[in-house]
């Protein structure tokens, strides 16, 4: 049996030879539970419901990478819940995008004009489609990369336009570090 993540005091495990439907194990302070990979639901055993939920919540952001485990019995160990990815680092801006490194390693390329476009009936977001105003983008203490004082109210309050570390992660490209 191989420990595979371990958050909030859950303990996620795999075997060698394990029966089918691909599911992997769970325990938690005694308790023991079998979840499927395919949609998070516990088909054997039992766990408080506040820790079931936490677990379905890791199995829908990890789906991907515990099929591949269960395929391929490369046991890698996979982020727990409780990591909150981060943009650590601005690697090139262009007019047409931001790559930038995240804390868990990946290297990520924003695409930024369909992102502007969907903002532009905001105050303040046509300094964004300038391309020494898109060079100004700094990195927030959240980890989001921000512009700052882009935005300004209806009620004349100016704001920082930013992107969020999550919505990189999710929606940027993958980039090698040839690619910077």
């Amino acid at each position: 049996m191989h420990e595979i993540s371990n958050f909030f005091g859950i303990v996620v495990y795999m075997f060698f030879n394990d029966y089918h439907p691909p599911h992997f194990k769970v325990t938690f302070e005694g308790y023991e539970a079998d979840i499927l990979i395919e949609d998070g639901s516990l088909f054997n055993g039992d766990l408080p419901v506040s820790k079931y939920k936490l677990v379905q919540a890791w199995t829908d952001m990890h789906r991907d990478e515990l099929m591949h485990i269960w395929e391929t019995k490369d046991f890698r160990k996979v982020v727990p819940l409780s990591y909150i990815i981060k943009v650590v680092e601005i690697l090139d801006v262009t007019r047409k995008y931001v790559d930038c490194r995240l804390s868990n390693g990946a290297m990520k390329r924003v695409f930024l004009r369909p992102i502007i476009d969907n903002h532009s009936h905001l105050n303040g977001m046509e300094k964004m489609y300038d391309r020494d105003y898109v060079k100004l983008v700094k990195l927030g203490k959240m980890g989001e990369l921000y512009w700052p004082n882009t935005i300004v109210s209806s009620s004349g309050d100016v704001w920082n336009y930013n992107i969020s570390p999550e919505y990189i992660n999710h929606f940027g490209v993958d980039i090698e570090e040839d690619d910077t």
